[in-house]
C-alpha cells in the first residue's frame, strides 16, 4: 500500500495517540515471522511508555520499511535490533 494511498485514508487530521511499544510489538513480530528463511532475529531492546500523536498505519508503514531494510542488508544468522 503506498504511502499516499495511506494518507487519502486519514480523516482524522488531529491524528491519534499511538503507543509506541504495541506498535513495535506487531512490527516485530511480523518482520520475525518473516524474517525465518534468512535466520534473521529482529528484537526490540529496551522499553518505553513513550506516546506519540499521528497516524498509526502511516507510523507503522514507515518503521516497518526501516525494518525490512535492516532485515534485507544484515548477514544471515545476525540480529536486528531495536533500541528504545
Amino acid at each position: 500500500m503506498s504511502v499516499a494511498r495511506l494518507e487519502a485514508e486519514e480523516t482524522d487530521l488531529a491524528g491519534e495517540d499511538v503507543a509506541i511499544d504495541e506498535l513495535l510489538e506487531t512490527i516485530v513480530r511480523d518482520a520475525n515471522y518473516e524474517a525465518t528463511a534468512g535466520k534473521t532475529l529482529v528484537r526490540v531492546i529496551g522499553k518505553s511508555q513513550a506516546v506519540v500523536r499521528g497516524y498509526r498505519t502511516l507510523l507503522k508503514s514507515a518503521l516497518e520499511s526501516v525494518v525490512r531494510n535492516a532485515i534485507t542488508h544484515t548477514s544471515n544468522g545476525t540480529a536486528v535490533e531495536i533500541t528504545v
